[in-house]
């Protein structure tokens, strides 16, 4: 092949010709990468190879800079972020073979000087062969793995003095220093260079030693760091993250907003954070926040793995129910882990955790503006404040463009917060497919963010040929039209075509790909990942042969992953349409699949069984899973648009820092060359764009825009909806007037709900928080007080500053209006807003109320309970009526399959059910609201029939709830899922295999699993690996 995709330049000299090269030595890598024949190689003018010396003297002369004691200049440190990028793309060559260990040594050794501690970790994994050059080669190694990877010194390493300094010893840096200069000035050139490097990096090491830092950073004596930093498992060199949270004050117990990139170390920062206050004997208990169970799970993990030796670690069950073990104080200082709803019904319902908590930790605060959680969130903020301000206050977020007006709201200084995105990071490129299809284009991501994508396609700074070799695939019965893959005929009338050439394109890059690299294919809605399984189940039984991706997989742990989905999704046609596609080697992650399907997909990936997964945005939403190639197949989810803080946030999950040391985020969508397409993706790929942070409470008075296909558009201004919300709340429902305004126009009120239901949910949100307060009857709690703590009041002009004030007097009055019979206290515990919970209270006194109170079992109190269910808490979204989703409900408890629960719902529904869209119900209506709505009925049992309820029917009713949230219909199996796996279909073989199935404690439990251990232990053998890890974690828990 010619050099098509380079320069056209004929003769190139000095820095135009080393930025050719170097360009080659990328392509190279990525030819290895993908696979590519060597035949398909294209032509290269020049011998990468010669940058050999240019990378070894920018190494040289970096060192040389340091050892003088000068501050590199930025070319010097460019020519060495040049160096480090050849050595780790010229170890991936196929000629370099028997130099690849000389290469990531250089490629270590680049990394470390350049302070980019992540990259320097993963490139010591390469090495095989540590003595490549020579003993002092060796010394280097060992000094990095020492320092990043946490291993024992050993005898290689020869320096005491540094070892002892590392470790918290007292010793004079002057013998440390004076130990470091012995490997200077050595005769042998490898030695010679090493030598140099080694001195360098141990000053390097020396800025950055926890052991100087912590005792600072926390103002505590080094004598208390000294046995953490003997340890085993001590963090030995503080990351700049790590060091920029510390020079804040967070580990002397200042408050402090932190935004820094994805994988730069916030999860460590967490740990030595808690750590350091403990320490101080400042921190009793301790309370983690974070939006998702799964992220909530992955925490509580990592702080017990890391703090089990001074703290206990308590991960709150994902039920609304006290946990047993909040009442119990145990020696050591508690860190209790919660979502933000769990959290709040803790307060709710006198756990008093404000009160007695020492420190918060919030992660993902940037969705405090989340349309539909983020008022919650912010409250919360907001609560705290109030009733704990001498607490210290820890936000990790996303990059926002405001984080000096979030960190003046909660922190009471605009200046409280860290975001440096000078950290140095993972290096990413950027890939889109040429308008032919004939090669893949590449772009330095991070050099040409905040470019204009326009800018960035002019010219590529390498490529790949990657001319998809097409396979004819076989027909069936009568059919004559060619089926071939991949299917990339693009037809401008047809926007499926548009999607199916994105979808089979990516499948067959991770094809080309997944040799050497894991692989994620992002889907911005759920349902093309359903689409997408459906074609490789068509792909499979024609024929198509994938079998990079087959082989990448351990097949059998595939096996048994695809029976789990088979136990939840079923056999049949209509059921596990994942099968074939996960003995394909492709697994699919996204918010509603069952059971605990999600973590053992985390699991696999991460353990390295499975190397290819399908996503949506839950890749994006702080869970970390090991991929290097990230492929787009598109960014429009529906008629929402998508952020670019998002968009971001999901690359960073690319290539983390310490998993990799480069990375590629792919587009396949050929949408990119469209007018709108292009418009997208420039904003998205632009971090300059990143959106503000703006409170979800503020968006209460945001003009409503709706358009009509068959009528002028609705335009409500902000202040008219105001007056409404005013008006309507004097009538206990603020916006019974404005949903009758949209129907007026047309609107069917099904739709005027959806349209307003964010504000209805926002509004809830403040009317709990205003009566949880108000139930504390603190002298200085007033409607003025709890209005102006907000982040909605601290950032808004005077006029929604004024609009806030008015709404949050009228929320006062209205709570503290007795006439109507309920306290405050039960506002503040359904967490519901007033007009849902009085519309529940006026159904439990009505005549079905006392049909409710006379069911004898689960069965019948489910019909009506989905009856008011369905009259209370309508967004407009609902497709199923009362007695389907009770019918629904019921096979959901009794273990039956998603293909059984379709097939048997249908008769009552107007037209066959989507298994999508039953999903969709299954893990947002019946297991979070339904089950939600359940605890509701419970705690206003008593202001609704007061002595008239039955003696046990709260306590059912709290069972119910369990059963409804986990999906299974007995008290040992919903044992099972609160404390070892929250799967259904598992939990229900336990029951059948243990027996006892009424049982519903813990250490029954336990008694019954040692009693069963073969039994149990062969069951899991069956199973995903993840089961059996979960099952030995929690044996082996006090």
């Amino acid at each position: 092949m010619n050099d098509r995709g380079f320069s056209s330049d004929n003769v190139l000299s000095g820095e135009e010709l080393i930025k050719r090269k170097l360009q080659y030595a990328k392509t190279k890598a990525k030819l290895v990468e993908f696979s590519t024949p060597r035949e398909e190689y294209p032509e290269f003018k020049y011998d990468s190879d010669d940058l050999c010396f240019n990378a070894m003297y920018a190494l040289s002369s970096y060192a040389d800079s340091k050892l003088q004691s000068m501050i590199p200049d930025k070319d010097v440190q460019q020519k060495l972020k040049e160096a480090a990028s050849f050595y780790d793309a010229a170890s991936a060559e196929q000629d370099h073979k028997q130099f690849s260990d000389g290469f990531w040594l250089l490629a270590m050794a680049s990394y470390f000087l350049l302070e980019n501690f992540g990259s320097a970790a993963v490139a010591s994994e390469h090495v095989m062969d540590s003595h490549y050059y020579g003993e002092m080669g060796a010394r280097f190694y060992s000094l990095v793995q020492y320092l990043l990877k946490g291993t024992s010194p050993g005898e290689g390493l020869k320096l005491p003095n540094l070892i002892r300094y590392i470790e918290g010893d007292e010793i004079s840096l002057s013998l440390v220093y004076e130990e470091a200069s012995t490997l200077l000035n050595l005769d042998n050139p490898e030695s010679h260079l090493f030598g140099k490097v080694c001195y360098v990096a141990i000053g390097i090491a020396i800025n950055f030693a926890a052991s100087k830092w912590l005792p600072e950073f926390s103002a505590l004596d080094k004598a208390r760091w000294s046995s953490y930093l003997k340890s085993d498992g001590a963090c030995r060199l503080l990351w700049q993250a790590q060091k920029n949270i510390g020079q804040a004050g967070a580990f002397k117990g200042e408050n402090l907003f932190v935004q820094l990139p994805t994988g730069s170390g916030k999860t460590r920062s967490i740990q030595l954070l808690i750590r350091s206050m403990v320490f101080a004997d400042k921190c009793k208990q301790a309370v983690v926040m974070a939006p998702l169970r799964a992220l909530c799970s992955e925490i509580a993990r990592d702080l017990e793995k890391s703090l089990s030796d001074i703290v206990e670690v308590r991960q709150a069950a994902d039920t609304l129910e006290l946990d047993s073990w909040l009442e119990v104080q145990g020696i050591k200082p508690r860190i209790l882990v919660f979502t933000p709803e769990k959290f709040a019904y803790v307060e709710r319902h006198g756990g008093n955790l404000i009160a007695t908590t020492d420190l918060f930790v919030l992660d993902e605060a940037h969705l405090i503006d989340d349309p539909s959680r983020g008022a919650s969130y912010e409250l919360t903020i907001a609560e705290i404040k109030q009733k704990n301000s001498r607490a210290q206050l820890v936000m990790l977020s996303a990059v926002v463009k405001n984080p000096e007006k979030i960190a003046k709201w909660a922190m009471g200084d605009s200046n409280s917060y860290v975001s440096d995105s000078d950290i140095p990071k993972t290096e990413k490129s950027l890939g889109i497919m040429s308008p032919n299809r004939t090669k893949l284009n590449f772009w330095d991501l991070e050099e040409n963010s905040g470019e204009n994508l326009e800018e960035i396609l002019k010219s590529s700074e390498f490529f790949v040929p990657l001319k998809p070799k097409i396979q004819t695939l076989s027909l069936f019965g009568r059919e004559t039209k060619e089926r071939k893959f991949p299917d990339l005929d693009v037809k401008k009338s047809d926007p499926e075509s548009r999607s199916r050439a994105s979808r089979d394109l990516a499948l067959y890059i991770a094809e080309r790909v997944i040799s050497t690299a894991p692989i994620a294919i992002f889907f911005p809605q759920a349902q093309s990942i359903s689409v997408y399984y459906k074609r490789l189940r068509d792909l499979n039984n024609r024929g198509c042969e994938l079998p990079h991706l087959a082989s990448s997989c351990v097949s059998d742990e595939g096996q048994r992953i695809s029976k789990l989905f088979d136990m939840h999704y079923g056999k049949g046609e209509g059921g596990n349409l994942f099968h074939d596609g996960i003995l394909m080697g492709v697994l699919p992650h996204y918010r509603d699949l069952q059971g605990c399907l999600r973590q053992v997909v985390e699991d696999e990936l991460e353990s390295g069984n499975f190397k290819c997964v399908m996503c949506t945005s839950t890749l994006a939403q702080g869970v970390n899973l090991p991929i290097k190639y990230l492929v787009i197949t598109g960014v429009k989810n529906g008629l929402a648009e998508t952020k670019t803080r998002d968009f971001q946030n999901l690359l960073g999950r690319v290539a983390r820092s310490g998993k990799f040391s480069e990375g590629s985020v792919l587009i396949s969508d050929p949408s990119i060359f469209g007018h709108r397409g292009w418009r997208d993706y420039s904003r998205l790929l632009d971090d300059s764009q990143t959106e503000a942070c703006v409170s979800a409470i503020a968006r209460l008075f945001e003009d409503l825009h709706v358009e009509q296909d068959d009528a002028d558009p609705i335009d409500i201004s902000g202040s008219e909806i105001m007056n409404m919300m005013l008006e309507g709340l004097a009538h206990r429902d603020a916006f019974s007037l404005l949903e009758k305004y949209l129907t007026s126009y047309g609107l069917a009120v099904s739709e005027a709900k959806q349209r307003i239901a964010a504000r209805v949910k926002t509004f809830a949100a403040i009317e709990s928080y205003v009566s949880g307060m108000l139930e504390q009857k603190l002298d200085d709690v007033d409607a003025v007080r709890l209005c102006v703590n907000t982040f909605a009041y601290d950032n808004a002009n005077d006029e929604i500053q004024d609009l806030l004030m008015r709404l949050f007097q009228a929320i006062c009055e209205t709570l503290e209006d007795d006439d109507h019979g309920l306290s405050v206290s039960a506002y503040s515990k359904t967490q519901m807003g007033v007009a849902k919970t009085e519309l529940l209270v006026n159904w439990l006194q009505s005549a079905e109320g006392d049909d409710f109170l006379a069911a004898e079992d689960d069965q019948q109190r489910l019909l009506l309970i989905c009856k008011a269910y369905r009259q209370c808490m309508g967004y407009g979204d609902e497709w199923l009526g009362y007695e389907a989703l009770a019918y629904l409900t019921d096979m959901w408890m009794r273990g039956r399959t998603l293909e059984d629960m379709c097939r048997e719902i249908e008769p009552l529904l107007e037209r066959k059910p989507n298994n999508h869209k039953v999903e969709k119900v299954l893990g947002k209506d019946v297991s979070y609201e339904l089950a939600n709505f359940i605890s509701c009925i419970a705690d206003l049992l008593e202001p609704a029939f007061g002595d008239r309820v039955p003696a046990n029917l709260q306590e059912l009713l709290l069972l119910l709830h369990e059963k409804v949230k986990f999906g299974i219909n007995t008290p040992l199996g919903c044992v099972i899922c609160q404390e070892i796996f929250a799967d259904r279909m598992a939990a229900k073989d336990l029951v059948e295999i243990l027996g006892f199935p009424e049982e519903q404690t813990s250490d029954f439990l336990r008694m019954l699993m040692i009693r069963h251990r073969n039994e149990v232990e062969n069951y899991f053998s069956n199973l995903p690996a993840y089961f059996t890890k979960r099952y030995n974690a929690w044996m082996s828990s006090v």
